[in-house]
């Protein structure tokens, strides 16, 4: 995906995923898409430990009601992947749609840890729709720790009913966010949770 192809070897070749993706798209309790082992895992590891062991300075918007704490991901190793045409004709192909990067947000680094409120129920595009792209990179989660994200049919569902997503590292997630994708992100504990999170503006949706 730039001079160096580190996707996964299953994930390049987009004419092949038609098979891949009876396993990749989930329909319950919207449509959504899980990804395992989406780099390389040589790579993977050298970019993981590299970014990880950086120093971050996050940012907290002024009157966020969630405190969400984030960064633009200046890592270019991963940066030239969620930057890339290929990243992008590869989330439009997988999901029909016609997209395009919103550049209100860029692609951004965000950060949780046990001091950070979890994300209560809601959804991204109170109007319209778009494409949410997450990535997970923190190491070690196991049952306990925290950080899923949540999946409601409806805003009224609690967290026993709802589909979880496990933040599993080199896992990719994502989703066209509209008025009906109720969702939420469980507190962190004991743990830190760094994700890479892109949204695209939807220009055509089948």
């Amino acid at each position: 995906m730039s001079k160096k192809n580190v996707i996964s070897q299953k994930y390049r070749n987009i004419a092949s995923l038609t098979e891949e993706k009876k396993t990749i798209k989930k329909n319950l309790p919207w449509e959504h898409y899980v990804l395992d082992d989406f780099i390389e895992e040589k790579a993977f590891r050298r970019m993981q430990q590299t970014l990880l062991s950086k120093k971050h300075k996050f940012l907290i918007e002024e009157e966020d009601p969630y405190f969400v704490q984030f960064t633009l991901l200046r890592y270019l190793p991963l940066a030239r992947i969620f930057y890339s045409i290929e990243f992008k004709s590869f989330l439009e192909t997988l999901s029909d749609t016609s997209i395009s990067l919103n550049t209100s947000n860029y692609v951004q680094l965000r950060y949780m840890n046990q001091d950070s409120p979890g994300l209560p129920t809601h959804i991204d595009t109170p109007e319209g729709k778009s494409l949410i792209a997450v990535y997970y990179l923190s190491p070690n989660w196991v049952e306990g720790v925290g950080g899923e994200t949540c999946l409601y049919r409806n805003k009224f569902e609690n967290e026993s009913q709802s589909i979880l997503i496990k933040p599993i590292e080199n896992r990719l997630f994502f989703f066209v966010s509209d008025n009906t994708s109720w969702h939420s992100i469980k507190t962190v504990n004991n743990w830190e949770r760094y994700s890479i999170l892109s949204s695209w503006n939807i220009k055509n949706h089948n």
